[in-house]
C-alpha cells in the first residue's frame, strides 16, 4: 500500500510501476465494499466504481480538514439509489501513515448495511410483537369484561410502565395480589424479582426484621445476619398487602425507605442504597385512619400516588360467570374430570349469592363443587348450604318456589337474562329464540321487563 502511495508521489519523475498501480486498482475494484484513497491534500488518488455511483463529491464522505486529524471512525449514512430506494452505508475512514509515522493519505471504506439494518428493525419489531403479546397474555390472568374491571385495566396500564408508587384499595378477596403481580409484569422491571408481604400478618418487630433485615446480635434470636425484603427485591417490586395494619413505628422506617431509597438494616450504623418499586394494598379506608391518628399523613401522601380500585364481586356482577367457569375448567383439569358446563340452574344461584368473600370465595366455592360434582354438568346440589338457602330466599319474586322444580324453562330464561344483564336481544340469542318469542315469554311467566 505505501509503495503505492509511493509511485503517486514520484510520478513526476516516472519511476511509478503501473502494473502494480493496475493490480491493486483491480482488486480494490472488486472487492464488496466501496473504496476510496485520497492522499493528504484530499486530491483522490483511486476510488472503486462503487465509491463513484454512491458519492458525486468529496465532502459527502469526509468530516475532517486536514489528513493528521483523521481518526478511525464508523458512521452510517442513509442515500437514496436510482430506482428511490433508501440505502443505509456504513462509513468508515482510517489514516495512512509512512515509515516515519507521518500522515500521508486516508482510505474510505464504505459497506452496504441495508439488509442489517432491515434484520435489525424486524427483529426489534419482533421483540416488541412478543412483549405486546406476553402483555396481553398477563392481562388475561385478570379476567371480566365488565366496566369496573375495564377500568382496573386501563389503570394497569397507564401505571405500569413508570416507577410510581401504586396504592391499591379494594375488599378482601378482590385479587389486589393479581393487579400488583399484572403490574409488575407488565413494568421495565419484569425480569427482576416480584416480592410480597401481608402487613397484618406480623407483629411490629418481625415485620421490620422482615423488611429491612436484621445484624447478627440485634435482638434475642437473632443468630445470625439476615436480608430483608427491601434489599433482596433491589430492582424489581415489593407489594406490601394490608398496610393500613401497619404500626406508627414501621410507617417511619418505610417512609425513609420510600423518600430516601435506603434501607438500614435492624441495628445497623449505616445504611444501602436500593431501587424498589412499592405497590401497597388494604382493604381499610386509610385516609380514616389518618383523622384517627392511626396512619401518618406525610406515608399516606407519599403512598397515596396512583390510586387503582379493586372491585367487589357484586359491583363486578356480570363476570360471575365468566370467572366460575374460567375456575370450573382450572379444577376440572386438575381433578382430571370433564365438565362441559354450569346448569341454568346453578349459574342462576351464582348470580343472587351477595358474594362476601368476593372473587376468594367464588373460587373456593367453584373448586368445593368441582370436587362433588358427579356429571358433567355442574348443579345446584354440588353447592354449598349457604348457596342455596340464598337462592331460595332471593329467588325473584316472580319465580315461586313451587314453580321452580316444575318449570324449567322459565329457570333457562331467567338464568339466560341473568347471564346476559338482562340485555333481551343478547338473552334471544342464546335461547336461540326471536326477541319477540322471549319478550312473550317473559310476560307469560311475568317476568319483569328490566
Amino acid at each position: 500500500m505505501k509503495r503505492f502511495f509511493r509511485n503517486k508521489e514520484v510520478s513526476a519523475d516516472k519511476k511509478q510501476n503501473p502494473l502494480n498501480n493496475k493490480i491493486l486498482g483491480t482488486i480494490l475494484g472488486r472487492i464488496g465494499d466501496a473504496v476510496c484513497i485520497f492522499d493528504r491534500n484530499f486530491n483522490i488518488l483511486f476510488q472503486s466504481p462503487l465509491h463513484i455511483k454512491w458519492f458525486d463529491k468529496l465532502e459527502e464522505f469526509i468530516c475532517f480538514k486536514r489528513v493528521d486529524e483523521i481518526k478511525p471512525n464508523r458512521t452510517v449514512k442513509t442515500i437514496t439509489n436510482e430506482t428511490g430506494s433508501s440505502l443505509h452505508l456504513e462509513i468508515s475512514t482510517f489514516p495512512i501513515k509512512d515509515d516515519e509515522g507521518s500522515f500521508i493519505a486516508g482510505i474510505n471504506i464504505v459497506r452496504d448495511v441495508s439488509h442489517a439494518i432491515k434484520l435489525e428493525e424486524k427483529s426489534k419489531k419482533l421483540v416488541l410483537f412478543k412483549q405486546q403479546q406476553l402483555n396481553k397474555l398477563e392481562l388475561k390472568t385478570i379476567i371480566g369484561n365488565s366496566k369496573p374491571i375495564q377500568k382496573v385495566l386501563e389503570g394497569v396500564h397507564k401505571i405500569s410502565k413508570l416507577d410510581t408508587v401504586v396504592y391499591i384499595q379494594g375488599d378482601t378477596g378482590t385479587g389486589k395480589e393479581l393487579v400488583a403481580q399484572a403490574i409488575h409484569k407488565l413494568s421495565l422491571r419484569f425480569n427482576k424479582p416480584f416480592l410480597a408481604i401481608n402487613c397484618g400478618a406480623l407483629t411490629e418487630s418481625l415485620l421490620d426484621s422482615e423488611l429491612f433485615g436484621h445484624t447478627k446480635g440485634s435482638f434475642t434470636g437473632a443468630d445470625s445476619e439476615s436480608i430483608g425484603l427491601f434489599e433482596a427485591a433491589d430492582g424489581g417490586t415489593l407489594f406490601l398487602d394490608e398496610i393500613g395494619e401497619m404500626s406508627t413505628g414501621t410507617q417511619v422506617k418505610l417512609l425513609r425507605v420510600i423518600q430516601d431509597g435506603e434501607v438500614r438494616k435492624l441495628g445497623a450504623t449505616t445504611s444501602k442504597k436500593v431501587n424498589v418499586r412499592v405497590i401497597t394494598a388494604t382493604h381499610r379506608d386509610i385516609a380514616k385512619l389518618v383523622v384517627e391518628n392511626k396512619f401518618r399523613e406525610d406515608l399516606f401522601y407519599r403512598i397515596h400516588v396512583f390510586t387503582i380500585h379493586t372491585p367487589t364481586l357484586k359491583e363486578r356482577s356480570g363476570d360471575i360467570l365468566m370467572l366460575a367457569e374460567n375456575f370450573l375448567q382450572e379444577f376440572a383439569q386438575q381433578q382430571n374430570k370433564i365438565i362441559r358446563k354450569i346448569s341454568d340452574e346453578a349459574i342462576l344461584l351464582l348470580k343472587m349469592y351477595s358474594w362476601p368473600g368476593n372473587i376468594r370465595e367464588l373460587r373456593n366455592i367453584i373448586e368445593r363443587a368441582t370436587i362433588l360434582c358427579e356429571s358433567d354438568v355442574l348443579q345446584p346440589r354440588d353447592f354449598p348450604v349457604a348457596i342455596l338457602n340464598s337462592g331460595s330466599r332471593e329467588t325473584l319474586s316472580s319465580l315461586n318456589k313451587d314453580q321452580a322444580p316444575d318449570d324449567p324453562h322459565k329457570v333457562k330464561i331467567i338464568a339466560s337474562l341473568e347471564k346476559n344483564q338482562w340485555n333481551k336481544t343478547l338473552a334471544a340469542k342464546d335461547l336461540n329464540m326471536s326477541r319477540t318469542t322471549l319478550w312473550r315469554k317473559m310476560k307469560a311467566y311475568s317476568l319483569p321487563n328490566n
